[in-house]
């Protein structure tokens, strides 16, 4: 079961996954540069939001912190393909 888990993980490498949320967080800044009032809107709602379900919102980030590690420990460092050039 866990197999199948393990071999997708590893299809990339710890370079492709650090790209994907480098290129993640990028597109969030880009995002609330370009919609600054929406962004405004979004984070004040959150910001009214956690507080009411600081609970669950700690238990959500735990569990994402462990998903990440699971799958940093997972990826090989040199496994998959890679997008680096040696010029």
């Amino acid at each position: 079961m866990f197999d199948s888990i393990v071999s997708s993980i590893r299809k990339r490498s710890r370079g492709d996954y650090e790209e994907v949320v480098f290129a993640a967080i990028t597109d969030v800044r880009i995002w609330v540069q370009e919609h600054a009032e929406r962004a405004a809107l979004v984070f004040l709602a959150v910001g009214f939001l956690v507080p009411f379900f600081y609970k669950l919102i700690l238990f959500l980030g735990a569990v994402v912190v462990l998903g990440g590690f699971i799958v940093w420990t997972v990826a090989l460092p040199g496994s998959g393909t890679t997008t680096e050039k040696n010029d």
